[in-house]
């Protein structure tokens, strides 16, 4: 393992560092995404007891309960609203870290922390106020406690592995699929007391962290998603390779391809290496294990394939790969190096994924509050816009826009607050167009 003054090294810390600065400005600047004021609203603003009365997929428990306490410590601001993903952002980068120097030294090394952290999808987890960041944090803890357990046998190390992995599950339910193929690999890897020292402590964690949150949920409540994994992963594929000049569907079936590959050489490797490469087994065994879960849960109990939840496929398959090549780091570092340079050409710099089509919604509210000034005054809002106005409505504490109602077509506000489809609504109203972006437009009856 090489020395931690080397080159390699400090081009891995100045990655690291500069990701967490880009990270900390989007927390800070960035518009709010439709989900995180969806769940600020429905969960966070609420009292406990009303919040805890339903269930959604939606309500990422762990990073709900977390933002409930840092937006009460410093406000309803949108950095108080990410601080918990900012602060998992580091924890996971800490794992990524310690598992890169599992697998390589030097430049290798270097190019494997870049691959586990450019994916766009990833960057945005690890400040965005949902759960899919800390999520992977704690996995990936999970897992390298495992490998710590494999090197040197400790309880107490499989009891933190334990709690890892329920924390995981906390944070999004999703994870439960990478968490139960974990699980049995590593029992099948470690073959010690699991019982008492990973699976006991395990669900006695679970049960502390989501009985009263799930106590309510049904099984439709589970109704939407991907149709198929084939589509969860063309989504996953889309969003982390935009930037190919290529069709996606072409993009799509030659990842495909390319996951299935890797998938079975991993396996097959990883029978022949046995215990002498842990990591690869456990990789190997959860990719292949998840996607037979999801396969069966779809089959017998009609659940939708996951979507954005299906984040976790990006660190274990990347570490999949990783793991196959390590033998051989400069067959790594060329492999490596095309995929970093897609990601860093995707780097998200402006406002997170979701929330691009309605980039400029905060300065549209102030646009209304300035407007509305302290009048008591109603406001039309296109549906997709709705939780967006009713989070700066809360956050500017502007109680006056006391009804909002999703009723775009009607007359009669005082403000209409329009996507850019709802345009027509604009014109047959004839409406005065207040201010705009391309995605959102702010319009009131022309007699005001």
């Amino acid at each position: 393992m090489e020395r931690t003054s080397t080159a390699s090294t400090k081009a891995a810390l100045c990655l690291l560092a500069a990701l967490f600065a880009l990270s900390v400005f989007r927390a800070a600047t960035a518009d709010v995404t439709p989900s995180e004021a969806w769940n600020y609203t429905r969960y966070v603003l609420p009292p406990w007891h009303d919040s805890l009365l339903h269930y959604e997929p939606n309500n990422h428990v762990l990073n709900t309960f977390l933002v409930r306490i840092s937006t009460a410590t410093l406000g309803r601001k949108e950095i108080a609203l990410r601080l918990p993903s900012l602060l998992a952002g580091l924890l996971y980068a800490w794992a990524v870290w310690r598992l890169g120097r599992r697998l390589f030294s030097g430049w290798a090394f270097a190019a494997a922390v870049c691959l586990m952290m450019l994916n766009p999808l990833v960057v945005d987890a690890l400040s965005e106020a949902r759960g899919y960041g800390m999520a992977m944090a704690f996995w990936l803890w999970g897992l390298e406690l495992f490998l710590q357990s494999n090197d040197e046998p400790a309880p107490h190390k499989l009891n933190l592995a334990a709690a890892s992995l329920a924390l995981s599950v906390a944070a999004c339910l999703s994870f439960i699929v990478p968490v139960l193929a974990l699980g049995p690999s590593a029992t099948a890897l470690l073959r010690r007391r699991m019982v008492r020292d990973f699976w006991l402590p395990m669900v006695v964690f679970l049960f502390v962290l989501l009985a009263i949150p799930l106590n309510r949920v049904l099984l439709s409540d589970f109704a939407t998603g991907a149709t198929s994994l084939r589509q969860t992963l063309a989504e996953l594929t889309a969003a982390s390779l935009a930037v190919l000049p290529v069709p996606e569907g072409v993009v799509a079936a030659a990842v495909r391809v390319a996951l299935a590959i890797l998938v079975l050489g991993a396996a097959v490797l990883a029978v022949r290496r046995r215990k002498g490469d842990p990591l690869l087994a456990l990789c190997a065994a959860t990719s292949l294990t998840g996607s037979v879960l999801l396969l069966l849960a779809n089959r017998w109990l009609k659940v939708p394939f996951p979507q954005d939840g299906a984040i976790y496929f990006i660190p274990i398959l990347t570490l999949s790969c990783l793991s196959l090549v390590r033998r051989h780091p400069r067959v790594a570092l060329a492999l490596a190096l095309p995929c970093i340079l897609l990601y860093a050409a995707e780097l998200p710099v402006g406002p997170y994924r979701e929330a691009r089509p309605f980039a400029g919604s905060r300065d549209i509210a102030k646009a209304l509050r300035a407007e509305a000034g302290t009048s008591l005054v109603r406001v039309a809002v296109s549906p997709p816009l709705e939780a967006i106005l009713d989070y700066y409505r809360a956050r500017y504490r502007q109680a006056n826009w006391q009804t909002i109602d999703a009723k775009p077509g009607a007359p009669g506000y005082d403000f209409y607050l329009l996507t850019a489809a709802d345009q027509p609504v604009a014109d047959r109203l004839h409406l005065r167009i207040i201010d705009r972006t391309p995605g959102i437009l702010l319009a009131a009856p022309i007699a005001r």
